[in-house]
């Protein structure tokens, strides 16, 4: 890519002028990491993988500066920004959908009244990584004697994560209670799917 743009630069100077120092160093860390990438990866020593690493820093550095100081105003074509080796921004967003897949989670114990869920997919139900962007996990704790819930929509709390695993601390008074949880994905807009398996666990 860095040999493309030492090239392709130049020859669209009227929309695109990159300064005269800028041009020299990008040719003189492209220089010095090709000298040194060009030797076999057999023959590269600790220390020659080290420079290597170094050099390529350099001259990432080097061609993320210019991209930020010239490439966007004046705004270049898409053709040019194909040509420099980059992509194209995608001016159509693209349509989010209702999470369709079911979530649900095991069980740990971390000791003393804390419980951790470790969050995973139900096999063999649809999964859209953009659809499911979080989960709302609903919660309750419950004696023998409460009225049991049919489904999430039961549950009196709730907390949203985008992680896979989440803790939750109980107080001595729970202690031989029943914590209860269902999970729903959400996607970015807040729109939730269906609700997963109900998840119960002792609470120690």
């Amino acid at each position: 890519m860095a040999t493309t743009w030492i090239s392709y630069i130049p020859s669209i100077g009227s929309r695109l002028v990159v300064p005269e120092e800028a041009m020299i160093a990008l040719t003189v860390k492209t220089a010095a990491f090709e000298t040194l990438f060009q030797t076999p990866k057999s023959a590269r020593t600790p220390a020659m993988n080290a420079d290597l690493k170094c050099a390529r820093k350099a001259l990432e550095a080097v061609m993320r500066d210019i991209k930020r100081r010239h490439f966007f105003s004046p705004p270049l074509t898409d053709g040019d920004i194909v040509s420099l080796g980059l992509k194209p921004k995608d001016s159509i967003p693209t349509p989010i959908g209702e999470p369709q897949g079911l979530a649900t989670a095991d069980v740990m114990y971390l000791g003393g009244q804390v419980l951790q869920l470790k969050i995973k997919h139900v096999t063999g139900t649809p999964f859209d990584p953009k659809a499911n962007y979080g989960c709302k996990i609903y919660y309750d704790v419950l004696a023998d004697s409460d009225p049991q819930p049919i489904s999430g929509e039961d549950l009196r709390k709730h907390k949203f994560t985008r992680q896979k695993n989440e803790k939750f601390k109980f107080t001595v008074s729970d202690v031989k209670k029943t914590a209860i949880f269902c999970i729903r994905y959400e996607n970015s807009k807040g729109v939730a799917g269906a609700w997963g398996p109900m998840i119960t666990a002792l609470i120690p």
